[in-house]
């Protein structure tokens, strides 16, 4: 509803207002009744279609659904690391008998060709 400026203080007088009347009661014709029913059936139409289609289920559901599908893959998977076992890790380096006398005999060896020569000083 519009109400516009009187150009006189008394109410009765409403020849002086100027602009429309302002309206009495809800004033409605039959078109603008159609009008509005065909604009509520089409809003009802096409939110009904809409729900349906695109999302029948609550969005809080879908999360769930996928939370509980990776955590089904990540137990199928093979673990990829294990944790520090130091019996099993540090078993690796250790070295049997036949290991250790091959080592000593290979590090006497060593004590012969890094020596200083005896012969064929060129200085």
């Amino acid at each position: 509803m519009f109400y516009f400026w009187k150009l006189t203080d008394s109410s009765e007088d409403e020849d002086n207002f100027i602009g429309p009347m302002p309206a009495k009661g809800p004033v409605e014709s039959d078109v603008a009744k159609e009008f509005e029913r065909r604009a509520q059936r089409m809003k009802e139409k096409l939110t009904s279609a809409d729900s349906e289609s695109k999302r029948p289920e609550s969005l809080m559901d879908i999360h769930q659904k996928k939370l509980k599908s990776k955590a089904s893959e990540e137990k199928s998977k093979p673990q990829e690391r294990r944790p520090f076992d130091r019996e099993q890790d540090l078993k690796v380096n250790r070295f049997d008998e036949a290991q250790k006398k091959a080592l000593i005999r290979k590090s006497r060896d060593l004590n012969s060709k890094f020596e200083h020569s005896k012969g064929n000083m060129f200085l």
